[in-house]
C-alpha cells in the first residue's frame, strides 16, 4: 500500500473513530434524557446530527449502541479505580484518601449521567456484565 493509500485508509479510520464516539456522546444525553426504554436510535442520531442510516454503519440497534457505551464506562471506571486504589493512594491519610475515592466516584457519576440508567435495566443482558463486574463487590 503507498503512503497517500495509507494517509487516507487512518484519515478513515480516525473519522470512524470520531464519529463512534460522538454517537456514544449522544446516546448518553438521550439515555439520561427519556430513559432506555424510550430512547431509539432515531433520537440518538438526531441529538449526534447524523442521519439514521450513518449511524447504522457503525450500530445495528439500541442495544449495541448501550452495550459499546457501557463498554466505554467500564473503561473509564477501570480507570478511576486504578488511580485510587493505586499503591501511592493508600500511601495517603486515610481522610485525603477517602476524599479522593469519593471525589472521584462524584465526579464520573456527574459526568455520566446514563451510567445508573444502563445499570438500572431490569434483567440486564450479558452486555452489561462488563459494566456490573467493574464495580466494587464490597
Amino acid at each position: 500500500m503507498d503512503q497517500r493509500k495509507h494517509a487516507q485508509v487512518v484519515q478513515r479510520r480516525a473519522r470512524g473513530v470520531q464519529r463512534i464516539a460522538t454517537i456514544l456522546d449522544a446516546a448518553e444525553t438521550v439515555f439520561a434524557e427519556v430513559g432506555y426504554d424510550e430512547a431509539n436510535t432515531n433520537r440518538i442520531a438526531a441529538q449526534s446530527g447524523i442521519s439514521p442510516g450513518s449511524l447504522y454503519q457503525f450500530f445495528s440497534n439500541k442495544e449495541e449502541i448501550a452495550q459499546a457505551l457501557a463498554a466505554r464506562y467500564t473503561e473509564e471506571l477501570q480507570q478511576v479505580y486504578g488511580s485510587v486504589f493505586s499503591v501511592e493512594a493508600a500511601s495517603l491519610p486515610f481522610s485525603t484518601w477517602l476524599d479522593q475515592i469519593i471525589d472521584a466516584l462524584l465526579a464520573f457519576h456527574f459526568a455520566h449521567p446514563a451510567f445508573h440508567i444502563l445499570l438500572s435495566i431490569p434483567a440486564p443482558s450479558v452486555q452489561f456484565a462488563s459494566l456490573a463486574d467493574a464495580l466494587p463487590k464490597e
